[in-house]
């Protein structure tokens, strides 16, 4: 608590820009922390494939901590929301996706969060993509 008796501050809310389409996503940390979750939305287009999207975390020396693909496959002309957190199920029904992401993997100053999607197509389309952070 603070001398004002408030709750100290320690998630961050990062809002990544929509890649253009046909393209993933990266971001890099800019504060030591842990990732709580990461939620997107995934638009496939019409052209048939199937995608698989990764999630992965990279420290500054380019080593990979970790990463998650989705085990839903997503279809042509679908749209998915996507969410990876700590303690979640693996779970693909009706248009949402979650993905467990292991707990307490902390990370740090200049470490990349990014999404690599296995046959992404040039009209596929991420939007809405929100990182909550621990910053204790």
């Amino acid at each position: 608590m603070s001398a004002s008796g408030q709750p100290l501050e320690a998630t961050t809310v990062l809002t990544v820009s929509a890649p253009a389409a046909g393209s993933d996503w990266t971001t890099t940390l800019t504060a030591p922390g842990t990732v709580m979750s990461v939620a997107a939305n995934f638009s496939a287009s019409a052209v048939v494939a199937s995608r698989v999207p990764r999630l992965r975390l990279v420290d500054a020396s380019a080593h990979v901590i970790w990463q998650a693909p989705v085990n839903t496959v997503l279809a042509a002309s679908s749209n998915n929301g996507i969410v990876w957190g700590p303690g979640l199920t693996n779970i693909g029904l009706g248009g949402v996706v979650t993905q467990p992401l292991p707990s307490g993997v902390v990370f740090g100053v200049g470490w990349i969060l990014s999404v690599s999607t296995a046959n992404i197509d040039v009209g596929d389309q991420w939007a809405n993509i929100v990182i909550t952070l621990d910053n204790r």
